[in-house]
């Protein structure tokens, strides 16, 4: 990973996303804001012949860096997506808003209760972990992906719980990739946008009968600094579409797009 940079814009960034695949339907319901590293332990998670470098500021060749949920969910190192160069690892720092509190949820991952229902057996959640943007390194680490089958909720404490019980991993893997890993029929394709990054396209057609086919498609950008600002489906000259939709994450407070959040609250707009 080489030298962590803390206290400069040289340390890498990590970010929480929740997916859902359901009726043959893969989108993305929730975010975080970015989560700000600031030291490597040295640990066996990767492989066994880790060699620790010794310090907090390096990590050792073999090694690996877990985080905890207290620290990943920590409101005083979570800052915002907007600054982040994603196909080259710039940004400033220190970043906008960092050293904000707010409520419970605030700069958390957050998905709506709606989108995580235990009556639905067919859905399954997929949690991304992309992250390790560090400036002037060009490094990017692997992007992450486990596996969520719908579990079982319930009211305690005056909240509503989820518990999504773990399947396993999938290291170097984004998480659209793991429609096409449960269904053979999807094809994934990689869109490069040159130096300004990747993106990943997947798509889905399941035929209905009588001459109509069903189409799904879904988009992810995974380091484009130029984003996506629309999609086009070409439609060939006589062929009829009967209905037609999109669909993006609705969660409105994972982070700011283009300024300050202003007061910290959990409604600030992405």
């Amino acid at each position: 990973m080489g030298e962590l940079g803390r206290e400069r814009g040289e340390h890498p960034l990590f970010a929480q996303h929740m997916f859902r695949l359901k009726n043959d339907r893969f989108e993305q319901i929730g975010q975080s804001w970015l989560k700000h590293g600031f030291t490597a332990v040295q640990q066996t998670l990767c492989s066994t012949a880790c060699l620790p470098s010794g310090n907090g500021a390096f990590l050792g060749v073999n090694c690996s860096d877990p985080y905890s949920a207290s620290l990943n969910g920590a409101h005083t190192r979570l800052g915002p997506k907007f600054e982040v160069n994603p196909a080259t690892g710039v940004y400033p720092y220190p970043a906008t808003d960092l050293g904000l509190t707010g409520d419970v949820i605030y700069k958390r991952m957050q998905v709506h209760n709606s989108d995580l229902d235990r009556r639905e057996p067919r859905a399954a959640y997929f949690r991304g972990n992309p992250g390790g943007h560090a400036r002037r390194r060009h490094r990017q680490e692997p992007p992450q992906q486990q596996f969520l089958p719908a579990g079982q909720r319930d009211r305690h404490g005056g909240q509503l719980r989820h518990r999504l019980h773990r399947r396993g991993d999938a290291a170097q893997k984004a998480a659209i990739e793991a429609w096409g890993a449960l269904d053979p029929t999807v094809v994934t394709t990689n869109v490069t946008d040159g130096a300004n990054g990747r993106i990943i396209v997947a798509a889905k057609v399941t035929a209905l009968g009588g001459s109509t086919w069903h189409y799904e498609y879904a988009v992810q950008n995974q380091t484009s600094s130029r984003a996506v600002r629309s999609f086009r489906v070409p439609i060939p000259a006589g062929a009829v579409v009967t209905t037609s939709a999109s669909t993006t994450s609705t969660i409105t407070a994972a982070s700011p797009s283009r300024g300050p959040t202003g007061p910290p609250r959990s409604t600030d707009p992405t």
